[in-house]
Order: structure tokens, then C-alpha cells, then sequence
């Protein structure tokens, strides 16, 4: 498939057509994959900014996805636009990163709560307690929203990202992840008579 590649190229002296590479690497042509690499590499570098503004992420991401891309090569299916595949596939790669990230965050938040040395280990526990009872009643209470509602909440408050990132998640303009949010917070607060924040 490689010499088919270099034959194609000097015969028509064109830019090989993304299709043709894309058929070539999933057929095991590394150095197909290595073109598109070539190809593409700094165009999903700017967009995978725009995604998360995180250098180091997005290249990991990147690496993550070639990497990801030649050990399924058997398995991938056709695209229909292989530029459109790889963009969608390095943000999906992204965004499961960015929520991984905020866990770990969350998570230390959470282990340093109540460490302060001016409170006592009984305000301590009671905090912890009150903080369990909370999230247990919030928890039942996701569970009466729509579908779309509970899935905006736990995007937008529990893994903190983005409108910007959770419409593009969700597939829905971000006027429509707007009003989710705002009316799942709305219902939040009426059942539970908290303080919620506005969005």
C-alpha cells in the first residue's frame, strides 16, 4: 500500500486525497497514518486549544488519538470526512480528560474540608454528616429531572465545564443548555429550599 502511494503521487503529482490515506492506514499502512499526522497535526493543535486551552493536554490528546487510531486501524469504520473524524474524535479525547481532571480536583477539595486547625473533630463530623444528608437528598432529587436537565447539572456543576463544552457534549445550542440548566436549578431549589447558585 505504501508504493501505491508513492505510484499515486508521482503519477498525478497531487496532495494524496485524505480518503486514499485514510484507506491505506486501515489496511496497516503506518506511513499513511504518518501523512495524515503531518497533515493535520497543527490544525488539531489550534482546535484542540480552543477546546481547553491547556497545551499539555492537548497534546497528550493528540497523542492519545493517533496512538488510539492505529491500534483500532481493523476496526475503524470508513469517514465519510476524515478531517471531521479526527476533530470530533480529539475532542471527545478532551473533554473525557478535562472531567477526569476536575474529579481528581473535586476530590482533593473535598479530602481537605473540615482540616482547619480551628475546628474541633465533633464540628468536624457534623459538617461531614450535614454534607452527606445534602448530597444524598440532591442526589434522589437529579433523578426527578429530564433526561437533558440532569445531564446539563451534573456537566455544568459537578464537572464544571463550560456552556461552550456542554453543548458541544450534548449536541444542543447553547441557548438550549441555558434554559436546561436554569430550569433544573429552579426545581433544585423549589423541592429542596436551598440556596442554589443561578447558573
Amino acid at each position: 500500500m505504501a508504493q501505491a502511494i508513492r505510484t499515486f503521487t508521482s503519477s498525478q503529482n497531487l496532495e494524496i486525497p485524505d480518503q486514499f490515506l485514510w484507506v491505506s492506514f486501515r489496511n496497516g499502512d503506518k506511513e499513511a497514518l504518518e501523512k495524515l499526522y503531518c497533515r493535520y497535526n497543527a490544525a488539531l493543535y489550534r482546535y484542540g486549544i480552543k477546546i481547553c486551552g491547556d497545551p499539555e493536554m492537548v497534546r497528550d490528546g493528540m497523542q492519545e488519538l493517533f496512538s488510539k487510531l492505529w491500534g483500532a486501524r481493523g476496526r475503524i469504520s470508513d469517514a465519510i470526512c476524515v478531517q471531521m473524524y479526527m476533530y470530533r474524535s480529539l475532542r471527545r479525547l478532551l473533554l473525557q480528560q478535562v472531567i477526569r481532571k476536575r474529579r481528581r480536583q473535586t476530590s482533593l477539595s473535598v479530602d481537605t474540608l473540615g482540616n482547619g486547625h480551628d475546628q474541633s473533630i465533633e464540628q468536624s463530623f457534623i459538617s461531614k454528616e450535614i454534607c452527606k444528608e445534602m448530597f444524598v437528598r440532591l442526589r434522589s432529587e437529579l433523578q426527578t429531572l429530564s433526561k437533558n436537565q440532569r445531564e446539563a447539572i451534573i456537566l455544568r456543576f459537578f464537572n464544571a465545564l463550560s456552556y461552550v463544552q456542554i453543548s458541544e457534549i450534548m449536541g444542543l445550542q447553547i441557548d438550549s443548555v441555558y434554559n436546561l440548566t436554569s430550569k433544573a436549578l429552579e426545581i433544585l431549589r423549589s423541592r429542596m429550599n436551598l440556596d442554589l447558585p443561578r447558573g
